[in-house]
């Protein structure tokens, strides 16, 4: 991706995780279940209030809360759909979403195969 300087919603996806990993941020893929290669949205922990900040990687863009100054949380968009307009997502899918965790390379080492 870096070297090409393009790519598609789940590499920008988990590009953004591995910057969040280096800086000792938990993030994680917020996706619907039946569909395992597009992530909606990228969950970032908030250490200092435990709430679930939520980013759009197909828009490049964090999804904006009510007062459309700060960034929406999961509480917020679970009690409001309408903040998942943006990105093209109706109350059921957003209702459907499931946490996935993305490991780095260097923690999936082939001995991993033997265990």
């Amino acid at each position: 991706m870096l070297r090409r300087g393009y790519a598609g919603a789940l590499e920008r996806a988990v590009v953004f995780l591995a910057l969040l990993r280096q800086s000792k941020l938990d993030g994680c893929l917020l996706a619907a279940p039946d569909k395992l290669s597009s992530p909606y949205f990228v969950g970032v922990v908030n250490p200092k209030t435990d709430k679930v900040h939520l980013f759009d990687p197909r828009l490049g863009l964090a999804v904006r809360a009510k007062d459309n100054q700060s960034i929406a949380t999961l509480d917020e968009l679970l009690a409001d759909a309408s903040l998942g307009q943006r990105s093209k997502l109706n109350a059921e899918q957003i209702k459907k979403m499931e946490a996935r965790i993305v490991f780095p390379l260097q923690g999936l080492a082939p001995r991993m195969l033997e265990l």
